[in-house]
């Protein structure tokens, strides 16, 4: 995994929009992943970001014995490089999907209440996902304003 492109989707982040995007997995709440008997998995946003990290991700440098990605009483954790930091390549600005900064805050409203939510503002991707937003919207929300979410961009008017 090379350094960042400054304001470009790494791979890694571009690959897990689309799997956000692409309507294959079933979204659920309060937990990271939910495997019931019988029942295809659920997963929070975040869930899927780590799913990614170890199953779709074809990153060599990877190393998934130091997952340990926190939400909830379900743990997980997106720091999974030796230093990390680098989430996987997926450069949050933290392991808990928190959106960095009030004015990031109000552009990822704006972003994910043009997207079709109607719910309520709130600070980070699990609570968006925890309220009703569908993968769809959280993933248009990133586009529209990625600096709100991965520390790799930078907001367009500082």
């Amino acid at each position: 995994m090379s350094t960042p492109t400054p304001n470009k989707f790494t791979p890694e982040q571009e690959q897990w929009l689309q799997l956000l995007e692409s309507g294959k997995f079933k979204q659920g709440t309060r937990r990271l992943k939910v495997v019931k008997p019988g029942e295809e998995p659920c997963y929070c946003c975040l869930g899927l970001a780590c799913e990614f990290v170890l199953k779709y991700n074809e990153t060599p440098s990877l190393n998934p014995t130091h997952i340990n990605f926190s939400h909830g009483d379900y743990a997980w954790s997106s720091s999974i490089l030796p230093d990390g930091t680098h989430e996987g390549g997926l450069w949050f600005y933290s392991t808990t999907g928190d959106i960095e900064g009030n004015r990031n805050n109000d552009d990822f409203w704006h972003a994910i209440s043009g997207a079709g939510f109607t719910g309520c503002m709130t600070s980070d991707l699990t609570s968006y996902n925890d309220s009703g937003a569908t993968f769809q919207q959280i993933a248009a929300a990133i586009r529209a304003v990625p600096w709100a979410v991965f520390k790799n961009f930078t907001h367009p008017n500082p």
